[in-house]
């Protein structure tokens, strides 16, 4: 249902937008394109290494290759609606390599925490004032710097919460609970996610240059609607984002 709804919103869109789509002519540059693949590489790296710091924060240990199968496995189901099969495949595909179930469905949730942190950062820096407001882009850049700078903390004052808030999911992810998770060894993920973040936006700079007439001018736009419409991408219950973040 949720999928249809998207396709209905995304046909819309469409049908009211072809005139303006219809005079956006594409040619292709090459160098540009080439430029953009070895970024879009780093930045799939770079998540998947950094989920496999986030599990050294709670002592779990996973060689790199095997983190990088896992990761990039688990992210086939992203593309059913909600994020639930996401979570449950990094589950499944984790505790095969021989990590704790309950780990690797708490790192995802921490995971995307970490991205719409970041993404937030790169949004409020990136965006044009004229395309949202120099207060607003100042509120969701602290906002993001905020919640990477008190994220350990923050992880235990939610485990001491969720018990009382959503025992169902406290019962489901009982690695939340775990306080003794090191502060060092997540500042290091988080470090990597944005390694990710930056080499994503880089990707999408480049790719927008190798299709399009872009001007120098144009690329803090492009950095901040990338990761703007991640963050939406994020939240959105649609199949990986599809009428949100891709449309």
């Amino acid at each position: 249902v949720v999928a249809a709804v998207v396709a209905g919103f995304l046909a819309r869109y469409i049908v009211g937008d072809y005139r303006a789509l219809a005079k956006v002519h594409v040619s292709l540059h090459p160098g540009w394109l080439v430029l953009g693949a070895p970024c879009s590489v780093v930045a799939g790296l770079a998540l998947a290494l950094g989920w496999r710091r986030l599990l050294a924060a709670w002592g779990a240990s996973i060689g790199r290759a095997t983190a990088v199968r896992v990761w990039w496995r688990s992210q086939a189901s992203r593309y059913l609606p909600t994020g639930a099969f996401a979570v449950a495949s990094r589950e499944v595909l984790a505790g095969r390599a021989g990590v704790p179930r309950s780990l690797g469905a708490t790192s995802n949730v921490v995971e995307l925490g970490v991205l719409l942190a970041w993404g937030a950062v790169v949004t409020g820096a990136a965006f044009p004032s004229s395309v949202l407001a120099l207060p607003i882009r100042i509120l969701v850049g602290a906002a993001g710097v905020a919640a990477l700078a008190v994220l350990p903390w923050g992880m235990r004052l939610g485990s001491a919460l969720m018990p009382r808030l959503t025992p169902a999911l406290a019962a489901r992810l009982p690695a939340l609970a775990d306080t003794g998770a090191s502060p060092v060894a997540i500042y290091r993920a988080c470090a990597l996610y944005g390694v990710s973040a930056l080499a994503n936006t880089a990707a999408f700079v480049f790719l927008a240059a190798g299709m399009l007439s872009v001007r120098p001018t144009d690329v803090a736009l492009l950095a901040g609607a990338v990761q703007g419409a991640s963050i939406i991408g994020v939240l959105s219950v649609a199949p990986a984002g599809v009428g949100v973040r891709e449309a």
